[in-house]
């Protein structure tokens, strides 16, 4: 049997058609719209195509419907990540506030994910907020983000030498 390549692979035009088409039906259930539109976030931020990717991604974090807990769970997830996106493009901006408050939503919507907590982190780090930051970075580490730990040593060392520096000022 020979490993044959699926044709429109690596065709992200392709991949836009089909969710597009995926969101035009109306029997897709909340979990395979909201997947829908995170992907079509995704594909779209690869394509440096920031409008429509942050569009999508704003779909895919609207409000979870209160559903079966399964089902709940499912949609947190994806709002979460969505989120997460969102927050990170902001970030990255440099619209630093609407960034926090977007990964501020995400770990409020999956506080066990690890690498939400992570970026968060480093945001806050990022403002100086550093008590903060070391709190999330702990958070992170203890859900399996191990670069955490090493993150937090520096931070510690970076306020010990403000310290420092403060002390020798007075």
């Amino acid at each position: 049997m020979t490993n044959r390549k699926y044709e429109d692979e690596g065709k992200p035009e392709k991949a836009l058609e089909i969710y597009e088409t995926l969101l035009a039906r109306d029997d897709l259930t909340p979990v395979e719209r909201r997947l829908a539109n995170f992907n079509l976030g995704v594909i779209y931020h690869r394509q440096n195509d920031a409008p429509n990717g942050l569009k999508y991604w704003a779909e895919a974090a609207s409000p979870v419907s209160q559903s079966d807990p399964f089902v709940m769970a499912e949609e947190n997830g994806l709002a979460a990540a969505a989120n997460m996106n969102l927050g990170a493009h902001f970030v990255l901006t440099k619209d630093i506030e609407k960034g926090l408050r977007y990964l501020e939503k995400a770990v409020e919507l999956d506080p066990e994910d690890g690498e939400i907590r992570f970026n968060l982190a480093a945001t806050l780090a990022a403002q100086g907020r550093f008590e903060d930051a070391i709190r999330e970075f702990q958070e992170a580490a203890e859900r399996g983000v191990e670069i955490a730990k090493e993150v937090i040593k520096k931070i510690e060392a970076q306020m010990a030498e403000l310290e420092k520096k403060g002390n020798a000022k007075e």
